[in-house]
């Protein structure tokens, strides 16, 4: 989930507590200690309804982690004070935070294997759908139809962290920041899918829906959307989606260049950079675990191998790489039919076969046949 590394851009840290005034705050709660903490009224309103006043009877660095989780469902272990954990739980409870009780668990580290979780995303979706968040909306404009239609805009300083195209037209000096309706020319059903997926929605449920987040990650320059696909993609590979899925993620340039950004050369990335999986490590490793079921024929007899659905340069990659547990005269027969799906012509199909299966290949595996034969390649094998 993407949100809570969104919100740990506006979340308020000790450093704010010094320099209320440059901030875009707009709400503040006073500690017992005499310090003003600085917060989202918006945020509140979603997270802790019940909260009234802003007179706090805890000190401040228990009122910071306490919005701490409340921001991005992040705990702070690092403070070594007596009974800081238990502090911030009462403090949670008191000021009505929803998920209070998903706090304790966390803070008095369960035992419990499946860790209760917390309810950040819901209740950001929750008040949005709610049009709880802000004044704000847009005016979409249907190309080519001239109908206009109001659509809720959510919290603006969660639009200006998630996108790039949000960020340049709520912030500075331009005239949209200071207006309470802008016009957008864009679909109200693509628009409202981005703004509810800003505040807590999942976008993909469905390979069809992988083309259309990428196109809007695209225009709206929301790069956690793109992480949203991988993640999806990562989940939900099966026997039958997964040549397709592998595919997309392969000849899409903004998926390719979204995954340099997982393996960047220096770590100065987001967080939910590198908390996104790598779709295509996914699939290439899924293919090879599964590559005999993926090249068999179907039960149901229609004739279609998922392998089939592959592209070349894919394929030749899985055959490349030697990680296949199939001893070379299965693996043969399985290229020699992949290649007369691929070509139907007779001198084609031989001539794509012996690209897929050069002689170095084809010596590389001998060899791995002579050592392991037919069992999994692993260090337990060659033991």
């Amino acid at each position: 989930m993407m949100l809570p590394h969104l919100l740990k851009t506006l979340c308020p840290s000790t450093s704010d507590l010094d320099d209320i005034a440059s901030s875009e705050f707009d709400a503040f709660l006073t500690a017992r200690d005499g310090k003003v903490v600085p917060c989202h009224a918006t945020l509140l309103r979603a997270r802790c309804p019940a909260l009234e006043g802003s007179d706090v009877a805890e000190d401040s660095d228990v009122v910071l982690g306490v919005l701490r989780w409340a921001y991005c469902e992040a705990v702070d272990f690092s403070n070594s004070s007596r009974h800081f954990g238990h502090r911030v739980v009462r403090l949670a409870e008191t000021m009505g935070l929803r998920d209070a009780s998903a706090l304790k668990q966390r803070l008095v580290k369960s035992w419990r294997t499946d860790k209760q979780t917390g309810s950040l995303a819901r209740d950001m979706l929750r008040a949005y759908d709610d049009n709880m968040l802000t004044t704000l909306h847009f005016c979409c404009v249907e190309p080519g139809q001239g109908n206009r239609v109001l659509v809720a805009g959510g919290w603006p300083a969660l639009l200006r962290a998630g996108s790039e195209y949000f960020r340049a037209m709520l912030g500075g000096s331009w005239a949209e920041t200071r207006a309470s309706e802008i016009e957008v020319h864009w679909p109200k059903q693509h628009l409202m899918k981005l703004l509810r997926f800003l505040h807590g929605a999942t976008w993909v449920s469905t390979p069809a829906d992988c083309q259309d987040a990428v196109e809007a990650a695209d225009i709206f320059g929301v790069d956690a959307l793109l992480g949203h696909v991988n993640d999806w993609i990562a989940a939900s590979l099966g026997i039958r989606n997964a040549p397709l899925l592998w595919d997309f993620v392969d000849r899409d340039p903004r998926m390719q260049r979204f995954r340099l950004h997982l393996h960047p050369k220096d770590s100065q990335g987001p967080d939910w950079e590198a908390a996104s999986a790598d779709a295509d490590d996914a699939c290439f490793d899924f293919h090879i675990r599964q590559f005999a079921v993926l090249a068999e024929d179907p039960e149901d007899g229609d004739g279609w191998v998922p392998l089939h659905d592959l592209s070349i340069p894919l394929m030749q990659r899985l055959v490349s790489s030697g990680l296949i547990c199939m001893n070379t005269e299965q693996l043969k027969t399985v290229v020699k039919r992949y290649a007369k799906a691929k070509c139907g012509c007779h001198a084609d199909f031989k001539d794509l076969s012996k690209t897929l299966l050069p002689p170095e290949v084809l010596f590389n595996r001998d060899l791995r046949d002579a050592l392991v034969g037919g069992r999994e390649l692993s260090i337990h094998s060659l033991l």
